[in-house]
């Protein structure tokens, strides 16, 4: 192969997969099951600095966040590995980008992820998905009956969002049947399809509920004087 052959297969991670682990038909890397189910999820942007055996660490950040996963996954690896499990990139499907644009980011979720399982990584799955054509794509790769994980941040505030998460949920617990949905964010019940459903608040959310207490006790403190 050619300097020049070699570094395009690099830039896309193909050096990486090279057809193994990935679906014949669609190209979609496909993820082993997994069985896990963490204390505390924590965010990718907080690994640097702890280790946390009983954690998993979570992606559900800003896309520019995280973009370093997917220009060279294998450098994480160490780090990841002090945690006891990890979820993959929540590269986003939002509802605005073309269809390419959404089905390109499903697939470089997959293959960081398996890229991290053929690493030794304990990787659960995690769900992302715009409206109900994405639901065409947006589950490939992912194995029947594993832990998987999903996310409400940004989405509890109107009825719109509300709706789009659980259609999505319920449509990737019919067509996948999980073992146990680790569910992040505020709460939403939607049906699991008997699957078990552990669900963790938010940094961020918890953070703004406790600035929003300790504003409220002041004012309050303040009415009573």
């Amino acid at each position: 192969m050619n300097p020049r052959s070699d570094r395009v297969r690099r830039a896309y991670n193909l050096h990486l997969l090279d057809g193994f682990g990935v679906d014949g038909a669609t190209g979609m890397p496909v993820l082993d099951p997994a069985d896990a189910s963490p204390r505390r999820l924590r965010a990718f942007t907080s690994c640097p600095r702890c280790s946390d055996g009983a954690a998993g660490v979570h992606f559900f950040l800003d896309d520019y966040r995280f973009e370093g996963v997917w220009s060279d996954p294998v450098r994480y690896v160490p780090m990841l590995s002090r945690f006891g499990c990890v979820l993959t990139p929540d590269f986003s499907c939002y509802l605005d980008m073309p269809e390419p644009m959404q089905r390109w980011n499903v697939y470089r979720s997959r293959a960081v992820g398996r890229i991290w399982q053929d690493a030794g990584l304990r990787v659960v799955p995690a769900l992302t998905w715009g409206d109900p054509g994405t639901y065409a794509f947006c589950f490939d790769g992912v194995p029947r009956g594993s832990t998987v994980a999903l996310s409400t941040v940004g989405l509890m505030d109107c009825a719109e969002g509300i709706g789009l998460f659980r259609n999505g949920a319920e449509e990737a617990a019919r067509r996948l049947r999980p073992s146990r949905v680790l569910a992040y964010g505020r709460e939403c019940g939607f049906d699991a399809c008997g699957a078990e459903v552990l669900w963790y608040g938010s940094e961020m959310q918890s953070r703004f509920d406790a600035i929003r207490e300790r504003k409220k006790k002041e004012k309050d403190r303040r009415k009573g004087r």
